[in-house]
């Protein structure tokens, strides 16, 4: 072998590349990013209204049925305690029920 084999290794390439193929990797890579990040938008934006309904719905049940929290008895057992009252202590309770009425209204 001459030197001059060695030398012109490095200058020539081992194959051929069509036209415009560089360009076209380059567009390719670009389109397919750019559906990718369209896809984590379209599904951002589901999760976000998803999440947002939920919670919406939530607060509406929550603020509809806040009594359903805090636990009251029965009319029954409001008829049991006043059938127990003395003739005084309903007295006293309708003075404070017309008392806090003239009040507050």
């Amino acid at each position: 072998m001459n030197n001059e084999d060695f030398n012109s290794i490095g200058k020539q390439m081992p194959y051929h590349v069509p036209n415009g193929y560089f360009e076209q990797a380059v567009r390719n890579a670009q389109a397919i990013a750019k559906r990718k990040i369209k896809h984590q938008r379209t599904w951002l934006l589901g999760l976000t209204i998803g999440l947002s309904s939920a919670m919406a719905i939530a607060l509406i049940a929550f603020i509809c049925n806040m009594d359903l929290f805090s636990p009251q008895p029965p009319m029954e057992q409001y008829q049991n305690y006043i059938a127990q009252m003395s003739e005084d202590d309903l007295a006293n309770v309708c003075a404070e029920v017309e008392y806090m009425e003239n009040m507050y209204y």
